[in-house]
């Protein structure tokens, strides 16, 4: 009977191995996978959209210095309120503060975030 359990032991041993290495094969090639898919897929898409934002920031930015400067030209010559003045220079403000935040968003983004992931998407394929 003892050897009969032992061997029925060592079957139950040998197929939870088999089971647990077959898991372990497989969460490796998950993390293979994703790590793949963040490098080719998601960090472009990250990095494209941050850009974006960049650059729609920097046209805001164009746009509302343009403005600021002819309501400042109709000012002067009395076609346009100083409320209205003040209130482009705001826009103006706010628009550099925008340009400023995209920029430091993508400079965190590539010094910290991007090393990050990667080092914890290669941490699950070890």
């Amino acid at each position: 009977f003892a050897v009969l359990q032992a061997k029925e032991y060592l079957a139950i041993q040998k197929s939870m191995t088999e089971s647990n290495i077959k898991d372990s094969e497989l969460k490796v090639e998950f993390a293979q996978i994703d790590l793949q898919k963040y490098k080719e897929g998601d960090w472009p898409q990250l990095k494209k959209n941050t850009g974006t934002t960049i650059k729609i920031a920097e046209i805001e930015l164009e746009r509302a210095n343009d403005r600021c400067t002819w309501t400042r030209q109709l000012h002067s010559k009395g076609y346009a309120s100083r409320s209205e003045l003040e209130a482009d220079n705001l826009t103006v403000e706010k628009s550099k503060i925008g340009v400023d935040k995209a920029k430091e968003e993508l400079r965190l983004l590539e010094a910290f975030d991007h090393p990050k992931k990667i080092r914890q998407l290669e941490a699950k394929i070890s």
